[in-house]
């Protein structure tokens, strides 16, 4: 079983060993108010890699997708090359600004739905939407954005 480590003076914890997500009762870690006011995120980095990605993988492909880069998930909704290439190269940078953290994506969990039990534990979790409005820009809509939570 794992056990919480206190930085002296930092008030921050931090689990160590076990990595299960669960705690000795079997019930899954829940962050405290005082660990989650803890973490610290540079939001201009976050904003930075997020204007990144809009000017170098978005926006070139916005109204000038090609045949077979547009496809349809269960339920009718889109997904595009855009958004693959989005969330794989968020996802590869985004636990650089916080150590310790994990990446569930939209497209990430539309091909592998255990990805979603990453929700569950102690590490922070990045929550992507490469892009929010799929519809709206493989139709040459503006109404669509680069969503990411923390």
């Amino acid at each position: 079983m794992g056990h919480r480590q206190t930085a002296p003076g930092s008030g921050a914890a931090k689990l160590s060993g076990d990595r299960s997500g669960k705690n000795r009762t079997g019930r899954a870690h829940r962050m405290t108010h005082r660990q989650m006011t803890a973490i610290r995120v540079d939001p201009e980095a976050v904003m930075t890699l997020m204007k990144t990605a809009a000017e170098e993988i978005v926006m070139p492909r916005f109204r000038s997708l090609k045949d077979g880069e547009i496809n349809e998930k269960d339920g009718g909704e889109l997904v595009t090359i855009a958004d693959l290439e989005t969330e794989k190269w968020l996802t590869a940078r985004l636990p650089d600004l916080l150590p310790g953290s994990i990446v569930v994506g939209e497209e990430a969990v539309f091909a592998d739905k255990a990805i979603m039990d990453r929700l569950v534990g102690a590490d922070p979790v990045w929550v992507i939407d490469p892009i929010d409005g799929t519809w709206n820009f493989a139709n040459g809509r503006t109404a669509f954005a680069v969503m990411i939570s923390l």
